[in-house]
């Protein structure tokens, strides 16, 4: 509309003035639920413009139309507000077009103080009003501040008595200027403003250092890029300006509105969305050098802040190109959980907020080839300096003292610095806190110094250790080698339990020639014969000190205490470290059995990781290790849980990287312990089948519960654990010697609603003992990458909680149409060929790849007679659930992701539970295009869609239609609440109700002949699990409607047993007051 005259609905809202003040009393409220919740608010004050609609103005003729308001200062020379702009032409009224804009702009108007008075004095009092109560903000943010009035002197008079006005009625109010050039003049005194959005002293020379670019990708200087020495001397001359305090809380960002984003400035593409495009400012994006720019921001002196989808990786050129709406469902996951993490880093140390700022210098060396030193960037004599594309500064306090370095090199480099005068002494162990590389980023801790003195680990079974150590005695690749016992026990104390490596070292063998013990003072520690010196991390964890008895059971199961005698730093991870006698004065004579090697290798070994490798593929050998890979390996296991790729080791060739070092200790989570602790034996994940010992074979018999029905062995938990630890060593030699094999799974039937049978298959005892190690070790790898919209057969996950996602997505998103999907036989379809291949995409051991295979197809017993399960899981095993949930994420759920981004515009949403699945759209056409798209897919894959049960439907908060649809046992249906608001409420599906009726009823005829008491008894546990499951916010009729047809097939159960009916209704009722029936509750009571 271009006659804004008549836009009534805007000029209602801006001139009501009982809209503006109840616009006033809802700020109020917002700063103070704001306030409650631990934030701030600042607003954003531009006082050197207007705009045309302004009410002072009125070039939009809006406030004239509306007829409360004077005339602006555009339509009548007598307007009250003539005087708060310059006006060329002084005989142009009515509507004189001649004020002066803003930069030239006539839709912004620029205010002139010198020529009023009263406008001065207006602005004065809303500088006040804003931050004094009820409206209570936290200060001003002053929109290109020094480009106020039309000299300098004006301007700083406007700034002082501002901040006098400001200050007056809010002592803490913050004044934060937008300031392009040297701020000095206006801080220098304490009179104006408090800090400034820092450009020069951060967002100007970091972009420059790291991307070679200017901040709106309009220029770019090469030589600036990796110019260490610029960087450092612009930050060195503007820093200057600022006083501490005005320093410390300077806006660092990266990002904002007047910028290009900084993810699109790492393309070091010039131009703007005009000339190259907006696809272009995504091209070429470099999220590594990204992350080395936040890790910056969160440690250098300041306040980071961070402009709205910058970490979910949002790209755009300059305004307004980058004020893209946020990325919903296409964030970068990874590079959200990296803010989250480096935020939480920075608001965990004072000195990354507070501490003191120092530039070190160093010397490094550039792997590789000499040819490499040179760098067409560098200018003078070409030879590599060694602080160019190499960032170090430390950032210190009494307390703690931190180390950042930034590698905007490509090649790897090995670094040392001067350290010592930012605090850390000569001895210190730095801790790293955080790497991020060109794959991702860890919080693994490592340290630094002596972590290790052999180079080599080798773990083999104690029977074969002998044969093991002849071999490798005449190698003239090992120069010497520690023997010793390792083993993996459960320490337990009064909250927890963890497992952790246990290194048994004979009397008298020199362990400090391959390990260093160091006690917490830095002093070298010895490993007496009565010595039992246990890790700090350990201590810390589970909370041991000096003199606890550590409780421990090995991994044969034996029980004993271990008091602690001291406590050692963590170079191995979490361990316990004790001499032979005095291990087996604990547990007994005869219990040391070396199993273990630490090994030195000579000169004449080229290659550690190659020679590891040819030793860990003989058959004596559990696993080999050398410490150079090692240090690759312990950080992939990190990969299993924080779903990034990570390298240890400084950098490899082409990536950009930041680490972060700390003297503070960092614990890990309990997951990542236990992993550590397999990692720290030697049992990669290219080794996964090694996770399967003793100890976890035990744990897996533990976990089974009594009383299920048996396996074509017919063996039971009872009958299994008679002999249970020659039972295990059985199972263990047969599995190292891959002559154990899954016996086929006994087939047995359970009714489905439709009348059909379920076939399951039953395990033998001893396949579920394997198979619930192969569970957890699953679960372990795939857990962190299956996404968040898979519920089914996942620890935490309920079928409930997919229901309030449904709920969720169709009350709050745009969802207008349902594609209600059914896979046919999906369990019986699965293609073995495929299973494997996505399993070998994130399992590189091969061993225990084939023992899922021979899972997979094991067979299954029906009548005497073996078949062969060529494709597809039977259902009943242990992890058959996980591999299901495998096939489905390849399959469906990054299929699904990968097409929301590129081959849809619409909001779209997926939530499954095992193969039931329901996907949203926001459009027909596209859930239409969805669905055919998905029939293809399922083809490529072996699956088939059951096309009599899978269709497309309208449904959602705009369609209020009366269509429903059956998810998970629950039919959803769309109502409208007694308080008018759309909602979708549930009740327990036809056919899902009539099996559970066709159930009780045949269970109620089953136990006929019982007492009612004890029936009722019974009874009573199987409405409680009705109820917990289908007692959802909305169907409460539903649960009453069960109640009273079991109560009713109660009594008509127990009078058929006599043929008396001697059991009246009345009498009937008077029972069920002694023995109640479970009445039906809600347990999920909210719809999301």
């Amino acid at each position: 509309m271009s006659d804004n005259r008549k836009a009534e609905r805007y000029i209602n809202r801006v001139t009501n003035k009982k809209n503006l003040e109840a616009s006033n009393r809802f700020f109020a409220e917002l700063v103070e639920e704001i306030h409650a919740r631990g934030m701030k608010v600042i607003l954003d004050g531009v006082f050197n413009h207007c705009g045309s609609f302004n009410k002072w103005l009125d070039r939009e003729e809006i406030y004239q139309v509306s007829g409360d308001y004077e005339d602006g200062a555009f339509v009548s020379k007598d307007s009250p507000y003539r005087n708060f702009f310059g006006f060329q032409d002084q005989f142009a009224w009515p509507y004189n077009t001649t004020y002066e804009g803003w930069w030239g702009h006539d839709t912004l108007p620029k205010l002139n103080y010198e020529g009023s008075e009263k406008l001065y004095d207006d602005i004065m009092r809303v500088a006040a009003k804003w931050v004094s109560p009820p409206y209570n903000a936290d200060g001003w943010r002053l929109d290109v501040a020094a480009d106020l009035g039309h000299s300098p002197e004006m301007n700083h008079k406007f700034w002082r008595d501002f901040r006098k006005s400001v200050k007056t009625a809010n002592p803490d109010a913050i004044i934060l200027a937008e300031h392009y050039g040297d701020p000095k003049e206006w801080l220098q005194k304490g009179d104006q403003w408090d800090t400034v959005m820092n450009y020069d002293a951060f967002m100007e020379p970091l972009t420059w250092f790291l991307t070679g670019m200017e901040k709106h990708s309009d220029e770019a200087k090469p030589q600036l890029k990796g110019s260490v020495k610029d960087f450092e001397d612009s930050m060195r001359h503007y820093m200057a300006s600022f006083q501490t305090s005005q320093l410390l809380c300077a806006m660092n960002e990266l990002s904002n509105h007047d910028h290009s984003r900084f993810m699109t400035r790492t393309n070091e593409k010039v131009g703007r969305a005009a000339t190259l495009g907006t696809a272009a400012a995504e091209e070429g994006i470099k999220p590594a050098v990204f992350r080395e720019a936040v890790v910056v921001q969160m440690t250098w002196p300041g306040a980071p802040t961070i402009y709205y989808g910058d970490e979910a990786g949002l790209c755009g050129f300059t305004d307004p190109d980058n004020r893209r709406t946020y990325p919903w469902g296409k964030e970068d996951i990874v590079l959200i959980d990296f803010h989250r993490d480096i935020i939480r880093i920075h608001k965990e140390h004072e000195a990354l907020r507070t501490g003191s700022l120092m530039f070190l210098k160093g010397d490094d060396n550039l792997r590789g080839d000499d040819n490499l030193r040179g760098d067409d960037n560098l200018r003078g004599d070409n030879n590599l300096r060694g602080d160019d594309n190499l960032l170090c500064y430390a950032r210190f306090n009494r307390r703690e003292q931190f180390v950042v370095l930034v590698n905007n090199k490509e090649q790897e480099r090995d670094v040392e610095l001067e350290v010592w005068q930012c605090g850390i002494p000569k001895k210190a162990v730095l801790e790293r806190v955080i790497i991020s590389n060109e794959t991702g980023y860890s919080l693994m801790p490592k340290q630094y110094e002596h972590i290790s003195r052999y180079d080599l680990m080798a773990v083999t079974m104690a029977d074969d250790f002998d044969n093991f150590t002849s071999q490798i005695s005449s190698d003239a690749q090992i120069k010497d080698y520690l023997s010793l016992q390792t083993d993996n026990v459960q320490v337990v104390n009064d909250s927890s339990e963890e497992t952790i490596p246990l290194y048994i070292i004979p009397d008298q063998a020199p362990i400090e020639d391959y390990i260093c013990l160091e006690a917490l003072d830095g002093s070298e520690r010895e490993l007496s014969d009565t010595d039992i010196l246990i890790t700090q991390n350990l201590s810390e964890v589970m909370d041991f000190s000096v003199g606890d008895n550590l409780h421990i059971q090995s991994s044969d199961l034996e029980e004993c205490d271990f008091p602690i005698s001291g406590i050692v730093r963590n170079y191995l991870g979490n361990a316990i470290y004790i001499r032979q006698s005095r291990y087996e004065a604990l547990m007994g004579n005869g219990s040391y059995a070396a199993n273990s090697i630490l090994a030195h290798l000579s000169d004449s070994c080229t290659d550690p990781v190659a020679y590891s490798d040819q030793l860990s593929r003989e058959s004596d050998v559990v696993s080999c290790n050398s410490v150079q890979a090692m240090r690759v390996e312990f950080s992939k296991s990190f990969e299993l849980i924080n779903c990034v790729v990570v390298l240890v080791t400084v950098l490899a060739a082409g990536l950009a990287f930041v680490v972060l070092f700390t003297l503070a200790t960092t614990n890990i989570s309990e997951r990542e312990r236990e992993l550590a602790t397999i990692k720290v034996l030697g049992f990669f994940d290219k080794e996964v089948h090694s996770y399967v010992n003793k100890e976890t074979l035990a744990k897996s018999y533990s976990r089974q519960p009594k009383g299920k029905a048996v396996g074509v062995d017919g063996a039971t938990k009872e009958t299994y654990g008679e002999n249970l630890s020659e039972n295990l060593d059985d199972l263990l030699k047969r599995m190292k010697q891959f002559s154990y094999k899954p016996y086929p799974v006994r087939r047995a039937y359970i009714p489905k609603g439709n009348g059909k049978m379920r076939g399951l298959g039953i395990p033998s005892f001893e396949d579920k003992v394997v198979q619930g190690v192969f569970k957890e070790i699953l679960e372990g790898i795939y857990e962190p990458k299956f996404l968040d919209f898979s519920y089914g057969f996942r620890p935490n996950r309920s079928c409930h909680d997919a229901i309030q996602k449904v709920n969720k997505h169709i009350m709050a998103d745009k969802v207008n149409y349902v594609v209600d999907a059914d896979i046919k036989g999906f369990f019986d379809n699965i293609d073995h060929d495929w299973m494997v291949r996505f399993l070998e995409h994130d399992i590189a051991d091969k061993n225990f790849i084939r023992y899922i295979k021979r899972f997979l197809i094991g067979g299954v017993m029906e009548d005497g007679k073996k078949l062969n399960t060529e494709v597809g899981t039977v259902q009943g095993g242990l992890i058959s659930p996980v591999l299901a949930n495998v096939y489905l994420h390849y399959v469906l759920d990054t299929w699904f992701v990968y097409i929301s981004k590129r081959e849809f515009s619409g909001e779209m949403y997926m939530v499954r539970y095992a193969d039931d699945f329901v996907c949203l759209f926001q459009y027909e056409q596209e859930a239409q295009k969805f669905y055919r798209m998905l029939v293809e897919r399922m083809k490529k894959f072996g699956l088939e869609l059951a096309e009599d049960k899978s269709r497309i439907m309208p449904f959602g908060r705009y369609k209020g239609t009366k269509e429903s649809f059956d998810f998970l046992g629950f039919t959803h249906y769309n109502v409208t609440s007694h308080w008018g608001k759309y909602c979708v409420l549930h009740r327990t599906s036809k056919k899902k109700l009539k099996q559970k009726r066709q159930s009780a009823k045949q269970w109620l005829r089953e136990h006929m002949h019982e007492s009612i008491a004890d029936t009722i008894e019974a009874l009573n546990v199987k409405l409680t699990g009705h109820y917990r499951y289908y007692g959802i916010y909305g169907n409460y009729i539903g649960l009453q409607k069960y109640y009273k047809y079991v109560r009713q097939e109660l009594w008509k159960s127990k009078r058929r047993r006599d043929q008396t009916y001697w059991l009246t209704w009345k009498k009937y009722m008077n029972i069920l007051k002694i023995h109640p029936l479970e009445y039906p509750r809600i347990y999920l009571k909210s719809a999301y």
